[in-house]
């Protein structure tokens, strides 16, 4: 199965990763940084970018069966700071996802 992972270098992506790939998934990776702890992986296809820029978001989704999202752009201290960004960069980015 080709499995897109949204937010897969964080903690809970990069394990994921690794557990659908232990498995003989084919995995692509969305993220807005590269993995601070470890170099990419053989085997998967990373894609950098921002989680709103739609055209590479585009790009990511093409040929996936399966969608996991664990992409989150704020922290609690910072979503109470801004709510508003909160917002626009968390739920309504998912739902042009979903669309």
């Amino acid at each position: 199965m080709n499995v897109l992972v949204l937010g897969g270098n964080g903690f809970i992506g990069s394990h994921l990763v690794d557990k659908l790939l232990s498995e003989g998934h084919t995995v692509r990776v969305f993220d807005k940084n590269a993995e601070y702890y470890r170099k990419p992986l053989p085997g998967v296809n990373y894609h950098i970018g921002e989680f709103g820029n739609r055209g590479l978001l585009s790009e990511a989704l093409n040929g996936m069966d399966v969608v996991v999202h664990l992409i989150s752009t704020t922290l609690p201290k910072t979503s109470n700071d801004d709510p508003v960004f909160d917002v626009k960069s968390n739920v309504i980015e998912s739902l042009f996802l979903l669309e």
